[in-house]
């Protein structure tokens, strides 16, 4: 894989992970602010890079990345509000909204390959 596709693959999977996380894990991995915008912009950035990199994707996960960057985007805006205190993030977090997103990307995370991008070699 190239350089730029790999580095953008083991990054959107990092965001993929933490989007398919529980509520509780989501917002302690993003340390309780404003976790449901940071976690959708996390996600759409990467995949944003992915396309613009020589993407070496099959037709497959091609379509799953696809479908989890367009359940992003059709998001409430009301959820994506700024959150500050734990509260409010899990309730942002807790909504129905977030439970197919994050099947999705557990789903989309056993499609993709996994990536060598920061890996040590022996």
């Amino acid at each position: 894989m190239g350089d730029a596709f790999d580095n953008g693959l083991h990054y959107l999977r990092k965001a993929l992970e933490n989007l398919a996380k529980p509520p509780s894990e989501q917002c302690d991995v993003m340390g309780d602010y404003n976790v449901a915008w940071e976690l959708r912009d996390d996600v759409l950035s990467h995949i944003r890079l992915l396309e613009v990199t020589d993407c070496q994707l099959n037709e497959e996960q091609g379509q799953g990345i696809f479908r989890v960057g367009n359940m992003l985007r059709a998001l409430d805006p009301k959820l994506l509000a700024l959150a500050n205190t734990r509260a409010a993030n899990i309730a942002a977090m807790t909504d129905t909204s977030w439970a197919p997103i994050r099947r999705e990307a557990a789903a989309l995370l056993l499609l993709l390959p996994s990536s060598s991008f920061g890996a040590v070699e022996n």
